[in-house]
């Protein structure tokens, strides 16, 4: 089981004992007001344990738009229905948002590209940008095929973290209104190929996190590029891209204007013959073209980003061969076409049955795989040459129900009789905001069972108890003997708060045996 501080969350469900659903619960006075659980209730062995349940849960994709990335765009539109039907198996009380950003991040080749901001419209809504002057006309294959959607409004909704430019839904509908959520997503997909050649999926992803990140919506961030990573973290990289430097990065020193070479052979650093290196690996060279430790200084940068974050995973659709799984190999050498070698710096990691390739992913690869929680075996990389993006979006759907951990119960709960299954005394309270003053009731049980739970009229929560093997695998497996399930009859009211009271076990011995 993963666990999280409780001191970065504004919603929290603590278990401690009380004497039935109507009972006072310990550590609230006369008027309701939550405090900390008193010495009184430690005598009465009463303990407060916080847990912290999702809100919801976040994807964010990150695309890249240049000019070769339209047969990927309309891949991944297609696999949108494969993501919403997969979503399907969150906790039916776990709401999902999905924004979008481009992947781009300040380049001097590029001026007119600010900081990544999160997007949402119909990519029928600006076709302009799936056009090249003198080259490729994406229009139809990357967004009118894929979408149907003039454009995309959403609808105020009420829900905890605000409106803003993303598609969101849970059980109770969506911010669209009556369109259909795969739709729209589809449409909201394809961001067209006329942005900057010198894309910077990492540098984007950072900054977009900053916008959606919410406490309690823990998070996937989808890198979708063809091309090699050229995010910049200092303004001294500016001068590899200027044809008065010494241009040490550059594969023409005759050219006009610079090329995504550049991002390549500053960023990377490769060992063994150019026919098949041995490795390469991510490194920010000085203009001696000596490394400088790159990797370092943007891990460094994304922990203070992360920190301040819900827990964030991090996922790439990348130039891996298909089938790729973390500690398996990528080819690298240098391009058998002169002109893919001059243009890019490096030959292609896959290529599609289409004829469209991606190159392989140094920096990309070495920042996702900074994530500690995945090992070897597990897909965090995805071949951008896959014909078929349906078994990609599944996995991360995966991943993002697996970020959502159940109510797992901290703390070893006394079993106050000798009968079977544990004989409990949890009671659960339910503080929030209404009208500028926090308000606390008593939360009853739900009506039903726990698979198919039903809130009681008027109540604004209801619960149940979960233990044995009714408990879900991640808290069996840590030894908590009870887990909590809450139910609520619409979006979960902000600035809630859920405090239970149980007794805690004098004997984890007997009780919890299966805690270390």
């Amino acid at each position: 089981m993963r666990s999280h501080r409780c001191d970065v969350v504004v919603f929290a469900l603590a278990i401690a004992c009380g004497h039935g659903d109507d009972a006072a619960i310990p550590g609230t006075d006369a008027t309701g007001d939550r405090g900390p659980c008193g010495a009184d209730d430690y005598d009465e062995g009463i303990a407060c344990v916080s847990i912290l349940p999702a809100r919801g849960v976040d994807l964010l994709f990150v695309i890249d738009r240049s000019a070769r990335m339209g047969p990927a765009q309309a891949k991944l539109a297609r696999a949108m229905p494969a993501l919403v039907e997969a979503l399907g198996a969150l906790p039916e009380d776990v709401g999902v948002r999905v924004a979008f950003t481009a992947a781009e991040d300040p380049v001097p080749p590029c001026p007119e590209v600010g900081p990544a901001e999160l997007l949402l419209v119909s990519c029928r809504e600006h076709l302009q940008d799936f056009s090249i002057v003198d080259g490729d006309d994406a229009s139809a294959t990357a967004c009118t095929d894929v979408c149907a959607l003039e454009a995309i409004a959403t609808v105020p909704h009420g829900r905890p973290d605000g409106d803003g430019p993303w598609i969101e839904w849970d059980r109770h509908g969506s911010n669209l209104g009556g369109v259909d959520v795969a739709a729209a997503l589809a449409c909201a997909t394809p961001q067209g190929i006329a942005g900057c050649g010198f894309p910077a999926p990492i540098g984007a992803s950072i900054r977009a996190i900053e916008q959606l990140s919410t406490p309690y919506r823990p998070m996937v961030a989808v890198l979708v590029s063809d091309a090699a990573d050229c995010t910049l973290m200092d303004d001294d990289g500016d001068l590899v891209f200027d044809p008065d430097s010494n241009q040490t990065f550059w594969t023409d020193p005759d050219a006009d204007a610079p090329m995504p070479a550049i991002c390549w052979n500053a960023g990377v650093t490769c060992e063994g013959p150019a026919d098949g290196y041995d490795a390469c690996v991510p490194a920010d060279k000085d203009f001696a073209g000596e490394p400088a430790g790159w990797m370092a200084r943007v891990l460094t940068h994304a922990e203070a980003v992360l920190s301040a974050a819900a827990p964030v995973e991090f996922v790439g659709i990348v130039g891996v061969p298909e089938g790729w799984q973390r500690g398996d190999a990528i080819p690298f050498a240098d391009a058998e076409d002169p002109a893919i070698q001059r243009e890019y710096g490096i030959g292609p990691g896959c290529v599609a049955a289409d004829g469209s390739f991606g190159l392989p992913p140094v920096r990309v690869r070495a920042f996702v795989e900074a994530n500690p929680v995945a090992s070897d075996g597990d897909a965090a990389l995805w071949s951008i040459c896959a014909e078929d993006w349906a078994p990609a979006m599944r996995a991360i759907a995966a991943r993002a129900r697996s970020m959502v951990q159940p109510s797992c119960v901290s703390l070893c709960v006394a079993d106050l009789d000798a009968a079977d299954g544990l004989q409990h005394d949890c009671a659960v309270s339910l503080t929030m905001p209404v009208d500028n003053e926090l308000v606390t009731e008593a939360v009853p049980r739900c009506d039903g069972s726990l698979d198919a739970a039903i809130v009681p009229e008027g109540a604004s929560a209801c619960w149940l108890p979960r233990a044995g093997a009714a408990r879900s695998a991640e808290c069996s497996d840590a030894g908590w003997n009870l887990e909590i399930d809450v139910h609520w009859p619409g979006p979960i009211p902000a600035g809630a708060d859920l405090v239970a009271a149980c007794t805690a076990s004098r004997d984890r011995t007997v009780d919890c045996p299966g805690l270390p």
